[in-house]
């Protein structure tokens, strides 16, 4: 494998892990976004919503794994899967600007970012690295050790750890305010 097709499987592998992560973290946002796209009927994009983390993490590890073991299966496998993804964000994110609406990306599982011609380049993106990799010639790749994978695939997903974290902090900030106020509540009765 060329260093150009294996720095290609290397980011193509940690943006998907990075993806799935932070779709993760926020899973309902997430799910809400696939089901604003209104490409699918309100069931087909729920499940779509529930699998599509699963999908990312599934392709990016697929071409993370495929860098260190030897052949090509499983780059194959995570390319073609990276495909079909692109293919349906591409689709998805034009079907929205097509048809004018303000829709939450979703990319990263968060509400804030709205669907642009940026969202539709990355997903071009993703579609095209998917596509090269799978045109590309595969052999040994025994250029990237383990712990270099294992790095990347940490440092991928630490922003979604962050974003948890933080949640998490929230969800116990209020908690707390809560049990303040009905304590406070009892104390005037």
């Amino acid at each position: 494998m060329d260093a150009v097709s294996l720095s290609v499987q290397m980011w193509l592998g940690s943006m998907f892990v990075y993806s799935a992560a932070l779709k993760l973290a926020a899973y309902s946002q997430a799910r809400r976004a696939v089901a604003a796209h209104q490409v699918l009927p309100p069931r087909a994009a729920t499940v779509f919503g529930v699998a599509l983390p699963w999908l990312e993490a599934t392709a990016g590890s697929l071409l993370l794994l495929g860098v260190v073991h030897p052949g090509p299966p499983l780059t194959r496998l995570g390319s073609a899967l990276g495909a079909v993804l692109g293919a349906t964000f591409a689709y998805g994110t034009a079907h929205v600007l097509v048809h004018e609406r303000e829709v939450p990306c979703g990319c990263t599982g968060n509400d804030f970012v709205s669907v642009s011609k940026v969202t539709l380049a990355r997903a071009g993106c993703v579609l095209g690295a998917s596509v090269f990799l799978l045109a590309s010639p595969i052999g040994r790749s025994d250029l990237v050790p383990w712990a270099v994978v294992v790095a990347v695939a940490a440092a991928a997903a630490a922003p979604a750890a962050l974003v948890a974290g933080r949640d998490l902090v929230r969800r116990l900030r209020r908690r707390q305010v809560e049990r303040l106020h009905a304590r406070a509540d009892l104390q005037l009765h």
